[in-house]
């Protein structure tokens, strides 16, 4: 079995880790930021990347 992650996430993202054995659901995405006129479906090291955009333009369209 392969893995191949982009080297650009190590030391880059930090989180808490479960303790223990978890699973994690194939074919099922998760929502990381909800709004109604853009949808971005993304993963690995660009799904930080587009919520970092998201939060950009979210402040931006604020200050009109």
């Amino acid at each position: 079995m392969l893995f191949f992650e982009h080297k650009f996430l190590y030391r880059r993202i930090k989180g808490a880790v479960p303790a223990g054995d978890y699973t994690v659901p194939i074919g099922k995405a998760v929502v990381r930021r909800e709004g109604k006129h853009l949808t971005i479906i993304s993963y690995a090291a660009m799904m930080h990347t587009s919520l970092e955009a998201a939060e950009a333009l979210a402040k931006g369209s604020k200050r009109k």
